[in-house]
């Protein structure tokens, strides 16, 4: 479902199978003593913008007709019924504290090409931005369940989503939660192949 809200496809509705392969591949590739790390839709995603040459895209900003109130709709929806049940709160808000005053600092620098209140504001309603940071990243199979490394790793998300920024522009916060997945990945497997 998060895969047809997020991507673009308009070439042709198979084309989505695409994403939907990665997402479920990711499962069965990317492992570590039988868990997977990716969460699915998050490398359908990532996987699809990357290897897929421009055929398929991250969904504009005009398919969502009312942003404002799709996003309070998800983040409600978030709040009164995800966040309670997964306990990934902390992850949750250290992002989004992190993410807010890095993309604060962000328009200020930018803030002579391009208004402050639109890469600000723009940012921060996205519903795609609000996909992730509610739904995407709180996965209970791929987020770690102690507050403390919830706390690093969603400050970890806003830092590597900043440096991202150095070359791309949009939806970068999918590339950086995608490195922090690779590189838990790589450390579990050096971590094992010591043991």
């Amino acid at each position: 479902f998060s895969l047809s809200i997020l991507l673009n496809y308009a070439h042709d509705p198979f084309i989505l199978f695409v994403p939907v392969f990665f997402a479920i591949g990711s499962k069965y590739v990317f492992t570590f003593e039988g868990r997977h790390v990716f969460n699915p839709a998050l490398a359908g995603v990532t996987f699809s913008l990357v290897l897929s040459s421009g055929l398929i895209t991250a969904a504009p900003a005009y398919q969502w007709n009312g942003i404002d109130s799709m996003s309070v709709f998800m983040v409600m929806l978030a709040l009164v019924f995800l966040l309670p049940q997964v306990k990934r709160g902390a992850l949750v808000a250290s992002f989004l504290v992190t993410f807010t005053l890095l993309t604060a600092l962000r328009a200020w620098i930018m803030r002579y090409h391009l208004p402050f209140e639109t890469l600000f504001l723009g940012t921060l309603s996205s519903p795609a931005f609000f996909l992730f940071a509610f739904f995407m990243i709180t996965d209970p199979a791929t987020s770690p369940p102690g507050r403390r490394a919830q706390i690093k790793t969603g400050i970890a998300l806003a830092v590597v989503d900043l440096l991202f920024h150095i070359r791309l522009s949009y939806f970068t916060f999918f590339y950086a939660a995608f490195v922090i997945g690779a590189a838990k990945l790589v450390f579990f497997h050096a971590r094992g192949m010591k043991r």
